[in-house]
């Protein structure tokens, strides 16, 4: 008889949360006219997958932020300035070997200001910023990703 209760029990409470769920849209699909349901006035998905800033990631650890992140080389815009704050007396490097040797883009300058120059080649690569105390020590990297489409 408790274990009958028992059954009863665990399967209202799946019913009622079932029930939840389906009242408060979850699972729903998306309307055919691609805008996000119960969003009034809302962009149509392709507009929020297509937007630059939601294109790629800037993973970072530590103490160094890029802007902007990512960059995105066009033909209107085929070079870019990136800043690169960092702890106040560090070294800043950056390794962009990968976009360099597919000939995607070229990364150069110093401290916190950097270009970024598109390269011959269409595609993506990143480039890994390291900020370095004056002992040498690590406070950190950042990563931009850069699309060329030049």
């Amino acid at each position: 008889m408790i274990a009958m209760n028992s059954a009863l029990r665990v399967g209202a409470l799946l019913a009622l949360a079932g029930l939840l769920a389906a009242c408060s849209g979850a699972g729903s699909a998306p309307a055919s006219n691609g805008v996000l349901p119960g969003a009034s006035g809302a962009a149509p998905m392709s507009q929020l997958i297509n937007n630059d800033t939601f294109d790629r990631a800037c993973p970072k650890k530590g103490n160094v932020t890029l802007s902007p992140c990512p960059v995105k080389l066009t033909v209107s815009s085929p070079e870019a300035m990136v800043t690169v704050t960092a702890p106040s007396g560090d070294t800043i490097s950056v390794d962009d070997k990968t976009c360099s040797k597919k000939d995607i883009a070229e990364v150069e300058g110093s401290g916190d200001s950097w270009e970024v120059v598109a390269g011959s080649k269409t595609g993506t690569c990143d480039a890994t910023f390291e900020a370095k105390d004056s002992k040498g020590r690590s406070n950190g990297t950042a990563t931009l990703p850069i699309t060329n489409s030049v």
